[in-house]
């Protein structure tokens, strides 16, 4: 039998396999946190916050300055405990822009670190809502910040 070279074959072509989609299931917020009414940032935050390993406690709308109902009395959304220390943080929701808004931050937060003084805080941080439009974004600005 004499030699004969091997013919070539038409190759199938190559389908390549993906893995199949699925739809994203909804995020379901409640509204609540410990209790208390929230939006929808500070509720995603307050989830951000508790999948952290550093943080050890979380205090959600503390009162400042008196008690709530009073006269003067002003409203800090978060105090967290951490390993290394404590931290007085601020939610600014979307619609919060209206005139004097510095000077009337300015004052709540001197007033806030006034009545924080024995746990050491230094300022108090602020965080706008639109930093917080799903979760994937506030577990970002929860790791940054603590």
């Amino acid at each position: 039998m004499p030699f004969t070279f091997p013919r070539r074959t038409k190759r199938r072509p190559y389908i390549r396999r993906t893995r199949p989609e699925f739809a994203k299931t909804p995020e379901e917020l409640y509204g609540w946190v410990n209790g208390l009414s929230a939006t929808q940032g500070e509720e995603r935050f307050y989830r951000a916050m508790v999948k952290l390993a550093s943080v050890r406690n979380i205090g959600f709308r503390i009162p400042v300055g008196a008690p709530r109902g009073m006269p003067g009395w002003k409203e800090l959304d978060f105090f967290v405990e951490t390993y290394t220390g404590y931290r007085a943080i601020q939610i600014d929701g979307i619609d919060y822009v209206h005139r004097g808004t510095s000077e009337e931050d300015i004052i709540r937060d001197l007033i806030t670190m006034k009545y924080l003084a024995p746990y050491n805080i230094g300022i108090v941080l602020h965080v706008r809502a639109d930093q917080l439009l799903t979760q994937e974004d506030a577990d970002k600005v929860a790791r940054r910040i603590l």
